[in-house]
């Protein structure tokens, strides 16, 4: 399997933000660029180089199961235009996806925009959410049920994160039985009840028994580092860790 890092860009000043990652032997990076202002296709080639990147889009604007038409349609189109250099320069075998969030009183998502930006984007994936849920709006998907209905309805592979599941009390070991066929990336990162993107040690996960199951299960995707914003030395304590634990 492949381990690296998600790099978010949203400030000025991300490159040197994430520059102590660069000296790390990371096989990829998963770019997630909220900011179209702070970088250019030629600026992350450069500071990349020869590392295979992966994409996570944008999602703090977008949803792409809001009840409106108009908003599914435009965050399709916001999508699409972000992805589409990016994918067209380097042509990721991941792009992780959120598909955004539902009012509680609607009966059910409504999937056609993210449909049609996966038959464009062939190696797109949809990520479960950390149930978050008002009267206005709910996370989707944040359990198995929605899980489901997204895999038989459209046959998207999953990007796993291990946090947003085991935050709500789920059972993240039985997820891999039960998903890991359709797991192409996994987020992982520490939790305990309420709280994600911990560092290992400070939650509830054992790291040791998660890895066991990936290597018996022979998975050879994409493994991915998320602790947060900018904390990159946590980042690199905790690639040391699986590392170690891999071998």
């Amino acid at each position: 399997m492949k381990i690296g890092a998600v790099v978010t860009i949203f400030k000025s000043d991300w490159k040197s933000i994430y520059q102590p990652l660069l000296n790390q032997d990371f096989d990829h990076f998963e770019i997630l660029p909220e900011n179209q202002d702070a970088y250019t296709i030629q600026e992350l080639k450069d500071y990349f180089e020869r590392k295979e990147l992966i994409l996570h889009a944008p999602f703090a604007q977008a949803n792409l199961v809001a009840p409106s038409q108009h908003i599914r349609e435009a965050s399709y189109t916001y999508l699409s235009e972000v992805l589409t250099p990016l994918v067209k320069h380097f042509h990721p075998n991941v792009i992780t996806t959120h598909i955004g969030k539902i009012g509680s009183f609607y009966e059910s998502a409504i999937l056609d925009e993210f449909i049609k930006l996966r038959k464009k984007f062939l190696t797109i994936t949809f990520e479960n959410l950390p149930e978050s849920s008002t009267f206005w709006s709910e996370s989707y998907p944040y359990n198995d049920i929605q899980l489901d209905y997204i895999l038989n309805t459209t046959h998207a592979p999953l990007t796993f994160d291990v946090g947003h599941w085991g935050r709500q009390g789920f059972d993240v070991y039985s997820f891999l039985q039960k998903y890991g066929g359709s797991i192409r990336n996994i987020h992982l990162h520490d939790f305990k009840k309420g709280k994600d993107h911990l560092p290992f040690g400070k939650g509830d996960l054992d790291l040791p028994k998660f890895l066991s199951i990936l290597k018996k299960s022979n998975y050879h995707y994409y493994l991915t580092l998320e602790l947060g914003f900018e904390n990159t030395a946590v980042t690199i304590e905790s690639y040391q860790i699986v590392k170690k634990l891999l071998v």
